[in-house]
């Protein structure tokens, strides 16, 4: 096993790898080096994913709006870039477009505020879902 452990297993040929494991694909392990190794390595089992971040667990207001100021700093020059490429003539005539009015960005705000609720009540559901199974 350990001469396994010293070489790139995952780049040889299964048989190769068969051989130094010492095992039979088909009748597996005896119960004795199964013992034998899971005492050696740990138990045959994958790691628990961890959790996500605060950010995709917590609403904004939890984290409170202003603890990052970067991102306002890049919220603000998306919309510095937004309003150029709507309205600046030149961006117009380069890109095709033309101004749109208010009514398209009362469109386009509530589109983003359904959005944020969706996202807003998932992050709810998750958290009592993970606060219900570490209850039980």
């Amino acid at each position: 096993m350990k001469t396994l452990l010293e070489k790139h297993w995952h780049h040889l040929p299964q048989e190769e790898v068969l051989d130094l494991l010492d095992t039979d694909p088909d009748k597996g392990l005896d119960r004795f080096e199964a013992e034998d190794r899971q005492q050696n390595f740990g138990p045959n089992a994958l790691t628990q994913r961890k959790g996500q971040g605060p950010l995709l667990r917590f609403s904004m207001f939890r984290l409170g709006l202003f603890s990052n100021k970067w991102i306002w700093g890049g919220i603000a020059a998306m919309i510095v870039a937004q309003l150029l490429f709507t309205y600046a003539p030149l961006m117009n005539r380069l890109f095709h477009t033309a101004p749109i009015g208010l009514v398209d960005w009362a469109h386009i705000l509530a589109v983003g505020v359904v959005i944020y609720l969706v996202i807003g009540a998932e992050k709810t559901l998750r958290q009592r879902r993970e606060t219900g199974a570490s209850e039980v």
